[in-house]
């Protein structure tokens, strides 16, 4: 039960440095979005500050992260300034379309991987090294490199198939 209780704790402490850091980072990012109706001429620098009092962003950083925190407690998780209105009713869709898709990818892979993998374990002989050795390969290199070294791949047949070095069929 005390180890349960700690690891709650942790939970909560680790929680809140995430928020206060998230929140952080985009208070410290440059600009905002009133920022650029200051660049409008059609607007006059009173409206502006009209409109940064209206959503709190003239307050001290201290309330405003109080009154964020508050708004992602109630769910509402801050406030869209494009879209004018709550952010997590923004954010409820597109969470669920995420999660669809995320669930239709899993059992996809797993569908293949667990078949294919209990192929791969009885197998013995050279291609079953050659398989292991090429996805020891696959994992250690990061997906940006892999993907850069597909790209290229791809553009080098394309760079080959114009010049008509490959034999055609």
């Amino acid at each position: 039960m005390k180890w349960l209780v700690r690891r709650l704790a942790h939970s909560v402490v680790l929680l809140l440095a995430v928020s206060l850091g998230t929140f952080l980072l985009s208070e410290w990012a440059p600009g905002d979005f009133l920022g650029e109706l200051r660049l409008d001429p059609r607007l006059r620098p009173e409206t502006v500050q009209v409109l940064r009092a209206r959503h709190g962003l003239d307050r001290p950083l201290p309330e405003r992260y109080l009154r964020w925190a508050a708004s992602v407690l109630r769910g509402e998780m801050g406030f869209s300034f494009a879209y004018g209105q709550p952010a997590g009713a923004l954010v409820a869709p597109r969470a669920r379309n995420t999660l669809v898709l995320t669930a239709a990818a899993t059992a996809l892979a797993w569908a293949v991987a667990l078949p294919l993998g209990t192929w791969w374990a009885r197998r013995r002989g050279a291609l079953s090294l050659l398989l292991s050795g090429a996805t020891t390969l696959m994992l250690a290199v990061p997906d940006v490199v892999a993907s850069l070294a597909l790209l290229f791949a791809i553009l080098f047949c394309r760079f080959l198939y114009r010049r008509r070095i490959f034999l055609k069929v």
